[in-house]
């Protein structure tokens, strides 16, 4: 499942991963610091998190089968690092 968009918000500290397109009925605390979005029918929209490290996005990968994980956990990384 590719990422559709990535928002950072470096003053919190926050990322949120927009997989699919569509509105988001519910959303589900997943930790303290990750929330999923999910629309009407279960479907995986999106994740925040709001402070991302590689072992959380791994977990949720695993949990929601996505291979997406080496395609953006780095880049986050970085980015935040620099702001």
């Amino acid at each position: 499942m590719p990422v559709k968009q990535i928002t950072i918000d470096p003053k919190a500290g926050a990322v949120y991963l927009k997989l699919n397109e569509g509105k988001v009925s519910r959303t589900k605390e997943f930790s303290e610091e990750v929330f999923l979005d999910f629309d009407s029918k279960g479907k995986l929209m999106g994740i925040e998190l709001l402070n991302p490290c590689q072992g959380t996005i791994h977990e949720i990968a695993e949990k929601y089968h996505l291979s997406i994980v080496d395609n953006i956990a780095n880049p986050i990384r970085k980015i935040l690092r620099a702001v």
